[in-house]
């Protein structure tokens, strides 16, 4: 997937980009609600949600404008690369990498604390559908490997990005670090309901100095999640929980 986002980047002639996957679709009217916050305000990016309802009659509202770094900043970012558009001339370098498995994560982060003018809406304009079998739901073990040690790898590369930029935005990219931390060692736990796995997976980030998490008050999941994941019994419930499904 990554490669056909790079080209459809490089010959995208518009001046703003929104990727959409295949078997999935934008919802008309509230996706131009999203199109006219881009026409009235010439916004960087336009963020908004996604449904698995293929109609929707939320009403539409939108925040003032911020910052990507801002946002980042005040916020947990979702990184899906489907549920917002963006201006394409503030990509300058930024691609996705090359075979990457959940390259959402890597991608999004950085093209946020590119962009000045951010705006961010209710409504619910991408409907996403549930696919058994997908990279995101397959359940194959070998596959879950490889989607954890690509999340890893991601984290070690916006880690090194973190110590390039200004402080704000290193800021920024430290609160996605530290949740994209708390995801990946969730998802070690319930999806491989392995003890050694998880042990593993917390000396790989403890190596890299992102554990443990960071004694922050982003929200009061990562809070609660801080105080499990710190001890032998909250390890052991994490496990349960993804044993029961």
């Amino acid at each position: 997937m990554s490669e056909a986002r790079n080209a459809g980047m490089r010959i995208a002639t518009g001046k703003y980009i929104q990727f959409v996957d295949g078997d999935d679709k934008l919802l008309p009217t509230p996706y131009e609600h999203c199109v006219d916050i881009a026409r009235y305000n010439d916004p960087d990016v336009v963020m908004f949600n996604f449904t698995h309802k293929p109609v929707t009659d939320v009403p539409f509202e939108f925040d003032e404008p911020t910052s990507g770094v801002e946002y980042m900043n005040n916020n947990n970012l979702k990184a899906s690369a489907c549920t917002y558009f963006f201006r394409k001339e503030i990509l300058g370098s930024l691609s996705f990498t090359p075979g990457r498995i959940c390259e959402d994560e890597e991608f999004t982060p950085q093209l946020m604390i590119r962009a000045q003018k951010v705006y961010k809406t209710n409504s619910n304009a991408y409907f996403y559908r549930v696919r058994k079998g997908s990279i995101t739901n397959n359940q194959d073990s070998r596959k879950i490997v490889t989607r954890l040690n690509n999340v890893f790898d991601i984290l070690c590369n916006l880690q090194q990005l973190s110590t390039r930029v200004p402080e704000d935005a290193r800021q920024a990219l430290q609160r996605r670090i530290a949740q994209l931390s708390m995801d990946y060692l969730y998802n070690t736990a319930t999806m491989t309901h392995s003890m050694h796995q998880l042990e593993e997976a917390i000396n790989k980030l403890y190596e890299k100095g992102l554990y443990p998490l960071p004694d922050k008050s982003y929200t009061i999941k990562y809070k609660t999640f801080r105080k499990l994941i710190s001890n032998k019994a909250g390890r052991y419930l994490l496990i349960l929980k993804g044993l029961k499904g």
